[in-house]
């Protein structure tokens, strides 16, 4: 049976939340287990194009000019050759569709959002989905790192995505952005045809699980919002800390520098693994690397 890739999208409407961190890591872990992995970085600020090392076909890393002279806006809303956006990074099994700032860059023709509303084009809001499923059969997961914000691009990304879930701040104030994004979802299954499921949200970025204030943010989504409380908590670390000061991603920086197993990265593989049930068999592989089977316990 011929491939095809799953779309997961890492979305929520709150900023700095760490999607952009969790897709690049969950792109990079994927890729080190063997399969062949597609991250599409739909974030303005782009910085999971700078972490992963987009490169060009010579091996020499993409500049911010030939990223922002690729034409994202018709990528996410016409037909284009998807090909000519994809590129390679410095990890193998792992391709990269770098940032977005094409589109919201030249301000002169409008924002997204304003440039997508004035475009006559019977099917633009489905146009990116249609164009990932150009190379759906190349790759085993395509990760979008999504754009927060309610807006057009939430949209397009969410249409494209199969499955989406949405890391949190461990606050209170996520309930809102939950069922925002459910709504979405919803409008863009009934409008488009499609059949987008929310898998959740998890709270990233702990400094203590037994902290008093964690346990009661974590008890009242236990009890508000059982249907979509992932409780798979990803905790914060001074190692984990040092891993993006020094621009690597989790796991590379877990394997080659740490004595003992991050818990990120632990936390991380567990999310991966029992939650999003994305391993299937490829498991084998990170064992045999040496990611121990007591860290996906």
């Amino acid at each position: 049976m011929e491939k095809c890739a799953l779309v997961l999208g890492l979305i929520n409407v709150k900023g700095g939340v760490g999607k952009t961190t969790i897709s690049s890591n969950i792109s990079h872990i994927l890729s080190v287990a063997g399969y062949k992995v597609l991250h599409i970085d739909l974030d303005p600020q782009g910085s999971s194009s700078e972490l992963l090392k987009a490169q060009s076909k010579s091996g020499n890393q993409l500049s911010k000019d030939d990223i922002m002279n690729l034409d994202t806006f018709k990528l996410l809303s016409q037909p284009v050759s998807i090909q000519d956006y994809i590129f390679e990074t410095r990890y193998e099994n792992l391709h990269i569709i770098p940032n977005a700032r094409g589109v919201e860059s030249t301000y002169t023709l409008g924002t997204f959002d304003t440039r997508i509303a004035m475009l006559n084009y019977p099917n633009k809001y489905l146009a990116f989905y249609q164009n990932i499923n150009q190379i759906r059969n190349q790759y085993d997961y395509i990760i979008i790192d999504g754009q927060p914000g309610m807006n057009e691009m939430m949209k397009v990304s969410i249409i494209a995505s199969d499955y989406v879930v949405s890391p949190a701040a461990p606050d209170l104030y996520n309930l809102h952005t939950v069922d925002d994004t459910c709504n979405v979802i919803d409008l863009c299954n009934r409008d488009y045809g499609r059949d987008t499921e929310y898998l959740g949200f998890f709270l990233n970025n702990i400094p203590d699980l037994k902290d008093s204030a964690y346990l009661s943010v974590r008890d009242f989504y236990k009890e508000s919002a059982k249907e979509y409380f992932i409780d798979n908590p990803i905790r914060f670390s001074k190692a984990i800390n040092k891993s993006s000061l020094n621009n690597f991603l989790w796991l590379e920086y877990a394997m080659d520098y740490c004595i003992s197993f991050p818990n990120p990265c632990k936390d991380l593989l567990r999310l991966i693994d029992k939650e999003l049930g994305l391993f299937k068999e490829k498991k084998a592989v990170l064992l045999e690397k040496g990611i121990k089977e007591i860290y996906f316990d």
